[in-house]
């Protein structure tokens, strides 16, 4: 580390995580880039967090207390107390590859148009086993406005220049949830240019805390970031036209959301209000809503797709009855979503029992070569598929 300012500041909000800080601290302090600090903002911890970060014996390393502000508050005291050129920060419970901050900040330095760089998330259980693999890039190949008001591709995996934070003024410290899609509409609407690192080498825990959310206070999170988005003097016709459409687009992730955590009321009249801001959401037999219902089939946040789907269907209010006709559909896509979640975890059980919930709602599974492979790799064995596979390439020869 220089003697003078740090290139790179790390900043880790943390409150009452002591059982998962050491790990996350670890994993920035061997970082393959050693000009850094490392502020972690206890946010009114009660646990023994202090007593944590301080067995830690690392110059590098800052620890600031403050009574608890929420998320944004201590990010914003983090970027107060920091004084590095360019900025990450991570959640107390995930964790860094190594190359993290070398990977980023090489392409920032090598790209000094680009004020913000983002990459991709592996989602990790508490075994540190890969639950999934995150490459934003594929869905969202550019960074710009237009990407952020209708979505969050990055969240925290991402390094971004200290002058653009100081230019917006960080985070919104009244915001208790979603702070960063707010943080990252505002440096798109300031002008901040936005690029990919495909790479994924930011590691997110999923554990048993991180699957509780609230399905209210996001969809009202939400809707609150609009209303101040779209509150402001200065944005271009173009921007401002595109209103009622980017609201139907929060409704729906808030109804989304609402389905799966149980809150079918709330989800039922966040689903209504984004039919009545975007009405073509139902055009063509309702193929944008019910895409977007079904994205979340595929979501850690949903152990059951089938059930998911059958709560949804069960419950659509009655401007998106039209759906309801797609409701087999939707099923077969939901225990299809197990059935290859399942194959991937060789669990043959499921595998049968989602091949057969699939087949009776929608029959058309079974012109699939690749379902029905699976299938019978699920019946007969592996080893025998392996060997009937070895005997057609044989007879092929």
């Amino acid at each position: 580390m220089s003697e003078t300012t740090p290139k790179v500041s790390v900043i880790i909000p943390t409150y009452n995580r002591a059982d998962f800080l050491p790990k996350t601290i670890a994993s920035v302090l061997n970082q393959t880039f050693d000009d850094f600090e490392l502020v972690v903002v206890d946010d009114g911890s009660t646990d023994n967090t202090r007593q944590v970060v301080e067995r830690f014996r690392d110059r590098r390393i800052r620890y600031v207390f403050q009574h608890n502000q929420g998320t944004s508050g201590a990010l914003n005291t983090g970027l107060e107390a920091s004084t590095g050129q360019y900025i990450v920060w991570l959640g107390s419970d995930d964790t860094y590859e190594a190359e993290y901050v070398e990977a980023h900040l090489a392409f920032l330095e090598e790209r000094p148009d680009i004020g913000l760089v983002g990459s991709g998330m592996q989602l990790v259980d508490e075994d540190g086993n890969s639950i999934s693999i995150g490459q934003p890039w594929e869905m969202h190949p550019s960074l710009d406005l237009d990407t952020w008001l209708y979505h969050c591709p990055i969240g925290a995996a991402m390094m971004v220049r200290r002058i653009w934070l100081d230019r917006i003024g960080g985070f919104d410290a009244n915001l208790r949830l979603v702070e960063d899609w707010d943080l990252y509409l505002r440096l798109a609407h300031a002008g901040c240019k936005m690029a990919w690192l495909e790479r994924a080498l930011y590691r997110a825990l999923f554990h048993s805390g991180s699957k509780q959310i609230d399905a209210r206070a996001l969809g009202q999170a939400l809707v609150a970031i609009l209303d101040k988005f779209f509150a402001q003097p200065n944005l271009t016709p173009s921007i401002a036209a595109k209103k009622d459409k980017v609201y139907a687009h929060a409704f729906l992730k808030a109804a989304r959301f609402g389905y799966a955590c149980g809150e079918v009321d709330m989800a039922k009249r966040n689903l209504e209000r984004a039919i009545e801001r975007d009405p073509s959401l139902l055009a063509e037999n309702g193929r944008t809503a019910f895409k977007s219902i079904l994205e979340m089939t595929s979501s850690h946040w949903v152990e059951d797709p089938v059930a998911y789907v059958t709560t949804v269907f069960d419950n659509l209010p009655q401007s998106a009855e039209r759906l309801s006709r797609r409701r087999d559909e939707a099923i077969a896509l939901g225990a299809m979503t197990t059935f290859f979640d399942a194959h991937k975890k060789s669990n043959w059980r499921a595998v049968r029992r989602a091949f057969a919930q699939a087949v009776t709602h929608d029959p058309s599974c079974l012109r699939n070569r690749g379902v029905i492979s699976i299938w019978l790799e699920s019946v007969l064995g592996s080893r025998f598929m392996a060997y009937s596979r070895k005997l057609a390439r044989q007879l092929r020869l």
